[in-house]
C-alpha cells in the first residue's frame, strides 16, 4: 500500500512513446466506397449478409491486439496491477486507459513501464477506430434499409394514386365518349335541316351572283360608251382649242397692228402739235411785227403833223 501511495504521488509527466509499426487495414477501391456511401436499391438478406461479414472482419482485426494486450497485461510489474486494483471507480480489465497519463520516476524500470502504458493506448486507439468505422458502417446500412422502405412506400403511394387517377380519367372518357355518342345521335336531324337551309340559302346567293353579273356587264356596255363619248368630247376639244389657238394668235396680230396704229397716230399727234406751235409762234412774230409797223406809222405820222 506504501508503494502504491508512493507512485500516486509521483508527478505526472509522460514520457515520449516509441513509434511502433501496426499492420495497414486493406485500402478499399473507390467502387466499394462509392458503394458504401451511396444507397443502393438492395434486399434487406443481402444486408445482414454485409453486416455479418463486417462483425467478422472486426474479430479478426481485434484478435492480434488482444494478444498483444494480454501480454502487456502479463509484463506489468507488480506496482502498477496494485495501483490499478487499489483504485476506485477503475475496473481491472480497463488498465491505466481510464486513468490520466503520468510518468514515473526516473530509476529502474521506467523506460519499461512507461512502454507498456503508451502500447497499451496506442492499441486501444488502433482498436477504437475499426470499431466506429464498423458501427458506422451498420448505421448507414441499417439507414438504407429504412430509406429503402420509406422508398417503396412512396413508390407504392405513388403508383397506387397514378392507377386510381389512371382509371378516374378513364372513367371519365368513357362517360365523355358515351355523352357525345349520345349528343351526335340526336343532332344529325338538326345537321341534316341546317344542311337543306344552307342549300336552300346558297341557291339564293347562286341567283343573286347571276343577277349582279347581268348588273355588271350592263354597266360595262354603259362604261363603254362613256369611253367613247369621252374620246368624241375629246377630239371635239382638241378642234376647239386649234381653232381657239388660232383665234388668239389673229387676236394677238390684231392688237400688234392696233399698236403699231395707235403709236403712229400718237407720232401724228405730236407733229401736229409740233407744227401748231411752230404755227403759233410765227403769227405772234407776225402780229408783233405788225403792232410795231402800226405804232412807227403812227410815230411818223404825228411826227409829220406836229
Amino acid at each position: 500500500m506504501a508503494e502504491a501511495e508512493e507512485n500516486t504521488k509521483l508527478p505526472r509527466r509522460r514520457g515520449r512513446p516509441k513509434k511502433q509499426s501496426f499492420p495497414r487495414l486493406p485500402s478499399k477501391n473507390s467502387q466499394e466506397l462509392f458503394l458504401e456511401g451511396s444507397a443502393p436499391f438492395t434486399d434487406l438478406n443481402q444486408v445482414e449478409n454485409k453486416i455479418e461479414q463486417l462483425q467478422k472482419k472486426a474479430e479478426s482485426e481485434k484478435e492480434p491486439t488482444q494478444k498483444i494486450e494480454k501480454n502487456n497485461v502479463e509484463n506489468k510489474p507488480e506496482g502498477q496491477s496494485k495501483i490499478e486494483n487499489s483504485l476506485p471507480g477503475v475496473l481491472p480489465s480497463e488498465g491505466l486507459s481510464s486513468l490520466p497519463p503520468f510518468s514515473f520516476p526516473k530509476g529502474k524500470g521506467q523506460g519499461e513501464n512507461t512502454a507498456d502504458f503508451e502500447s497499451e493506448r496506442q492499441m486501444k486507439a488502433m482498436n477504437m477506430p475499426q470499431n466506429t468505422a464498423a458501427d458506422t458502417l451498420k448505421k448507414t446500412i441499417e439507414k438504407q434499409s429504412k430509406e429503402q422502405r420509406s422508398l417503396q412506400k412512396i413508390l407504392s403511394v405513388f403508383l397506387f394514386s397514378f392507377v386510381a387517377l389512371f382509371c378516374f380519367i378513364l372513367i371519365l372518357a368513357v362517360y365523355g365518349a358515351v355523352v357525345i355518342f349520345q349528343k351526335i345521335h340526336t343532332q344529325d336531324v338538326l345537321i341534316t335541316e341546317v344542311e337543306k337551309k344552307l342549300q336552300g340559302r346558297i341557291d339564293q346567293l347562286d341567283g343573286l351572283v347571276l343577277q349582279q353579273k347581268k348588273e355588271i356587264d350592263e354597266l360595262g356596255t354603259s362604261l363603254n360608251q362613256l369611253h367613247s363619248y369621252i374620246t368624241d368630247t375629246q377630239k371635239d376639244l382638241s378642234k376647239i382649242r386649234s381653232k381657239i389657238d388660232g383665234l388668239e394668235s389673229k387676236i394677238a396680230e390684231h392688237s400688234q397692228n392696233l399698236q403699231q396704229i395707235s403709236a403712229d397716230i400718237k407720232q401724228d399727234k405730236q407733229n401736229r402739235l409740233k407744227k401748231e406751235e411752230i404755227l403759233l409762234k410765227r403769227i405772234s412774230l407776225l402780229e408783233e411785227e405788225r403792232t410795231k409797223a402800226s405804232y412807227d406809222r403812227k410815230r411818223a405820222k404825228a411826227s409829220f403833223n406836229p
